[in-house]
This record gives structure tokens, sequence and C-alpha cells, in this order.
């Protein structure tokens, strides 16, 4: 199992609930807890969870802390929307407590990367930890910012209608 984790550092963390059921399925004796253990101890899984709607996709963060090379991941996964029908992205911070001036500047890129294409990035429901933290450091004003959810979809709703008028 050790032999697995080590060669799954290097490949794409959206494959490895593929690779799991796989040998959940090939090895049934081999527990999901032990495989995760396992895999865990080698590298870091974000958890997030990702709704996709009509015009957007919604990727909730489920981490209190955003690293900077978590934020990387972050970061792949949302450019890899540009390539996808639905293109529009919301990402929700609200369970996301802290983050370093690194991943802001992860964030604001990947969001100045979706604009220039023509395509909507929407941050929502940012603690007020983040929220300072951003304002102190700068990034907030430069950043599309929504207390909630429902007002990020609106957004995107309206920058969607914009792109079609112009």
């Amino acid at each position: 199992m050790i032999y697995l984790a080590s060669i799954m550092k290097d490949i794409n963390p959206h494959l490895i609930s593929n690779c799991i059921l796989f040998f959940i399925k090939v090895f049934p004796l081999i527990s999901l807890n032990r495989i995760r253990s396992s895999l865990s101890s080698k590298f870091r899984i974000m958890k997030v969870k990702i709704d996709t709607k009509k015009k957007m996709h919604v990727i909730t963060v489920e981490e209190a802390k955003l690293a900077a090379n978590m934020t990387e991941d972050l970061k792949n996964m949302v450019l890899d929307y540009l390539n996808a029908p639905v293109k529009n992205v919301v990402i929700n911070l609200g369970d996301v407590e802290e983050l370093d001036e690194d991943s802001a500047q992860i964030l604001l890129s990947v969001q100045e990367t979706f604009y220039e294409a023509n395509h909507s990035l929407v941050f929502c429901k940012l603690e007020p930890e983040v929220e300072k933290f951003l304002d102190e450091n700068g990034l907030l004003e430069l950043m599309n910012v929504t207390p909630t959810e429902s007002e990020a979809t609106d957004i995107v709703q309206m920058e969607e209608i914009e792109r079609e008028l112009l």
C-alpha cells in the first residue's frame, strides 16, 4: 500500500478516488480506512464539494485552513473548468477560517484568468477573519466577493447576460 501512495504522489488528485474504488473492487479485504490512512500519510487530500448547475459550478472548500499547496490544487481543478461546457465558477469559502497571503494571491490570479477568458469566478461566504485578512492585505477590493452563495449565483447570471449582449 505504501508503494501505491508513493506512486500516486505525482498523479492528479482527481484520480485518487477512482484508484481507491478500483483497489476496493480488486482487493475487497483491504478496508477503505486502511487505504485512506496509507494515502494520507504520503500527501494531503483537500476536501471539496462540487455542485454543477446550469450556468456554473459551485465549489465548496471543506477545509478550515487553506494553505498555498492546497490552493494550487484548487487552482488546477478550477482552471480545468475553462475547458468544460459550463465555464463559470462560484467558490464557497464558508468553512475556511484561515489562509495565507500566497493562497490569497493564487485565488486572485485564478479570478483574473477567468475574467481574461470571458468567464465568471466569484468567491462567497468569507469568514470574518478571512475577509479581514484579505482587506488588510489590499486583496479584498480586487476580488469578486459576495456574502452569500445566492448573491454569487446572481452575479454569475448577470455577467452571463452582459456577455450575451456584448
